[in-house]
């Protein structure tokens, strides 16, 4: 099996209040799980939650999506699957204590944006693929990174695998568990796709 991820960017109006702004992220974050679904030859329609908001199975599909301010993220899968999103930015310092322990940032031997994304991306994206949310942020527990774009997390006693991504200022994170990822760039990100392709 292989994941097919899907990563779309957001064309919002600058004219656009800030409700409608989410609203339009809400939109494309669909749109990029159609193109998924598409590509995976999965379910055209029948994408629901429950009533809080945890996405459901679609005929033995599971769903993930995700949005930043800029950029859309979907994934599909035959197994639990989760995925995030983020930019890249400064926050508040006491930040990296909320999201991992001293152990484990001890693990990833440095503490830098970049590194503190990746962390919560990766997180996120294992959490996704359980139901649960960033209220089980220290629960979910980093072991180790196996190479410049995989890591390995603990949650619940199970370990998971995640592939990141990372483009245009933004890291992407993927459970992949014993699957290749193929990561999808709608036709208007193919520049970025060339970039990050060629850094290597």
């Amino acid at each position: 099996m292989i994941l097919r991820p899907v990563l779309m960017p957001i064309a919002a109006s600058a004219a656009q209040s800030p409700a409608d702004h989410v609203a339009e992220q809400s939109r494309y974050a669909r749109l990029a799980l159609a193109e998924c679904a598409r590509i995976c030859r999965a379910p055209e329609n029948g994408w629901l939650k429950d009533a809080n908001g945890v996405p459901q199975p679609n005929d033995g599909w599971h769903w993930s999506i995700a949005h930043t301010r800029e950029w859309a993220a979907a994934v599909v899968s035959r197994e639990p699957a989760g995925i995030d999103l983020e930019k890249i930015r400064p926050r508040r310092e006491g930040v990296f204590e909320s999201v991992a322990s001293a152990n484990e940032w001890q693990g990833v031997g440095e503490r830098s944006w970049d590194s503190f994304f990746r962390m919560w991306t990766a997180k996120e994206a294992v959490l996704k693929a359980n139901g649960k949310g960033i209220g089980w942020l220290l629960e979910c527990v980093f072991l180790e990174i196996t190479s410049s774009v995989h890591c390995t997390l603990r949650f619940r006693n199970r370990d998971w695998h995640v592939e990141h991504f990372l483009f245009s200022d933004h890291v992407a994170a993927v459970t992949c568990n014993d699957v290749m990822v193929q990561w999808q760039m709608s036709e208007s990100s193919q520049t970025e796709l060339t970039r990050h392709r060629a850094k290597g």
